[in-house]
Order: structure tokens, then sequence, then C-alpha cells
């Protein structure tokens, strides 16, 4: 299992980078975006696993192996997360500090709206 979270993990920060495929694009987030809370969402899990592992399989002769796994996966994937972060952090202030073409937003505009079948739907950029 920590072996595949491994795997998967890698492929969330390669699709962030732009090597990866299009699951990570949201309807109202981008790929990045999406990629940072998968990471997130995957690093808990891991830890909530290794947490609930020790009282129950602790004495068990391979255990130390799993949490050694474990440990080192939570730590890449929380790497991941912080670097992918930083990275979206930068290029969205490079992006609100360009002068050619500032990242804005349009106040004027609606922000939300009712569609058919009283689906709210939010409005805004990506």
């Amino acid at each position: 299992y920590m072996r595949k979270t491994k795997e998967v993990g890698g492929r969330a920060d390669a699709h962030a980078e732009g090597k990866g495929p299009e699951q990570f694009t949201g309807k109202n987030l981008s790929g990045v975006v999406n990629a940072i809370v998968f990471l997130a969402q995957l690093h808990y899990k891991v830890v909530q696993i290794l947490e609930a592992a020790r009282p129950l399989v602790s004495d068990l002769p391979n255990f130390e192996a799993f949490e050694a796994l474990a440990t080192d996966t939570a730590l890449e994937l929380s790497d991941s997360k912080e670097r992918e972060f930083k990275d979206w952090q930068r290029t969205t202030l490079a992006e609100i500090k360009d002068k050619k073409r500032p990242l804005k937003l349009d106040p004027a505009g609606a922000s939300m709206s009712f569609e058919k079948g009283e689906d709210l739907k939010v409005h805004f950029d990506e």
C-alpha cells in the first residue's frame, strides 16, 4: 500500500510540474492546486495509517520495515506538497506583479448565479 501511495504521489508531483496526465485538473481549481490538495490528503492518510498500525501490529516482525517505509513516504509527500506550494506561490506572485499582463479579478461581474435545476455556479477564472 505504501509503495502504491508513493507512486501515486509521484504522479501528482509530476503533473504539477506539467509532465503528467490531466486527471488532477478540477472544475474550479487549477491542476497545480488540485495536486497540492491531493498530496496533502495522501500525506494525512499515510500518517493516519501509521498511527493506527502502531498499537495494533507493532509486535509483528516486519513492522519496523513498514514503519520506515511509511515514515519515508509521509516525508516525501510532505516535501512534494511544500515544494509544489512554494512553486505555485512564486508563480502567482509573479503574475500579480507582472505589469504587462497582471492577474486581476473582475469585481463588476457576477460572482455566483443559479443555473437550471437551481444549481449554484461560482464564476471566476482558473
